[in-house]
């Protein structure tokens, strides 16, 4: 009798460290890597390569956005399905192990914290891409060309059209101005 009650108290303190050891195994998740910050330009294309090891390769893969690792999952294109928001497509290389994330027209609210996931069984694994969508303005400076007079210069773009521009110091002397 004493036998049974020892093994009684004994399995019963057994299966709820088992249930304690699920319950925290099953919050746990899997981090590969340090962040990897990605950088866009509004109304551009961009490509996020999440990379993931061997044995996964039949395994979904998914990309997310904000707390993803803590179950708040807004997941913004999965594998084998398309993405509520068309913006984003997902193809996965299973020979080089990489499944790319292509979002198209890049918005500054697309700026933020995102997660490439590998489904598995249990927790799932994880690696962090920090996106930063910069605004693109209509006409910036890219670099500065010297002509041989020394005479100060620069070229402007412009989305649709590029302009070198060459300003002179003398009122009598032209600006000359051509258009690609």
């Amino acid at each position: 009798m004493v036998l049974t009650q020892n093994l009684d108290s004994y399995l019963s303190k057994m299966f709820r460290m088992c249930v304690v050891l699920l319950f925290f195994s099953s919050i746990c998740t899997v981090v590969v890597g340090a962040p990897v910050t990605v950088t866009g330009h509004t109304g551009e294309s961009l490509n996020i390569r999440c990379t993931y090891k061997s044995g996964y390769e039949s395994n979904p893969k998914y990309l997310c956005k904000g707390a993803c690792i803590y179950g708040n999952r807004i997941i913004m294109v999965k594998s084998g399905s398309p993405a509520e928001d068309q913006r984003f497509s997902l193809s996965d290389n299973t020979t080089a192990r990489v499944f790319t994330v292509t979002i198209t027209d890049l918005r500054t609210e697309d700026t933020g914290q995102y997660w490439c996931g590998v489904k598995r069984t249990g927790t799932d694994v994880y690696s962090e891409i920090v996106l930063l969508v910069k605004q693109v303005n209509k006409t910036t400076e890219d670099s500065t060309i010297s002509p041989s007079s020394a005479k100060p210069s620069f070229f402007q773009h412009n989305r649709n059209k590029s302009t070198i521009q060459q300003h002179y110091n003398h009122r009598s002397e032209q600006i000359n101005r051509c258009s690609v």
